[in-house]
């Protein structure tokens, strides 16, 4: 790690605000379509706005909004919509059992850290450390501890291999994120209860394909009450290759 001397705390200029708004009530069928658009502008107001979507009227999308603050007091805004449908063909047609669900599913792509990627799952936690700090921006005159010595930064990522020296020329071109695809899955069922847990990984009721070395994570839960009838819903993510980390999200 860099040796700092008479370093003050003091508040980093990034910020991040995230907030969402649910779609009309009785649109619980995902329609597949999800589209993501960004706004770019002073900070002050792409807050305001950003309050201001979260508080519209609700209807058939919901907004997964993401405001991060970047330098020079500029907020960057994410509105994600995903659309939503009321169930058709029936009642009878929408809905499944506790053991065998109706489910809706769709997949769509985010954003996440380059060594979250399989491909660098080989990079060892000194390594990683050793590319945080390039990709902090600190300056490679920075002299740093690796492998028990002390050396400019230069030095010591001249001394990566593998994994992490491929990572590492990623870094230099500023790639430090890679595009990541999440497959969603929600189940909707009459009769019996919802024993899932939101936050938790758990096994998808009925017959759910899941791809050899990944798992489900329940990301959330629901109930809707009609008159004598209950309608169960649960949420299901799929993982990346590897599984979610069951330090985590396990029981």
């Amino acid at each position: 790690m860099a040796v700092q001397i008479n370093l003050e705390v003091r508040e980093h200029e990034d910020r991040r605000v995230s907030l969402t708004r649910a779609q009309l009530a009785g649109y619980t069928e995902a329609t597949g379509l999800r589209v993501a658009e960004k706004y770019t502008g002073p900070w002050a107001a792409m807050l305001e706005r950003t309050f201001e979507l979260a508080a519209e009227a609700a209807t058939e999308d919901a907004l997964s909004l993401e405001l991060e603050r970047r330098g020079g007091e500029v907020g960057e805004l994410t509105v994600t919509r995903t659309e939503y449908r009321q169930p058709s063909g029936g009642e009878e047609a929408a809905l499944g059992t506790a053991e065998n669900p109706v489910y809706t599913s769709s997949t769509s792509v985010t954003e996440e850290p380059l060594l979250a990627h399989p491909k660098f799952s080989g990079v060892t936690a000194e390594e990683a450390e050793l590319l945080h700090e390039l990709e902090s921006g600190t300056t490679l005159q920075t002299v740093v501890a690796y492998k028990g010595k002390m050396m400019p930064l230069r030095k010591a990522l001249g001394q990566l291999t593998g994994q992490a020296r491929l990572a590492a020329n990623y870094y230099y071109k500023g790639k430090n994120k890679y595009m990541a695809a999440h497959t969603e899955a929600t189940a909707r069922w009459t009769g019996g209860g919802n024993q899932f847990t939101a936050g938790k990984i758990e096994t998808p009721p009925g017959n759910v394909s899941t791809p050899a070395g990944c798992n489900w994570l329940c990301t959330g839960t629901g109930k809707e009450k009609n008159g004598k009838e209950v309608v169960h819903t649960a949420t299901f993510m799929l993982s990346a290759p590897g599984g979610w980390d069951d330090f985590l999200y396990g029981s």
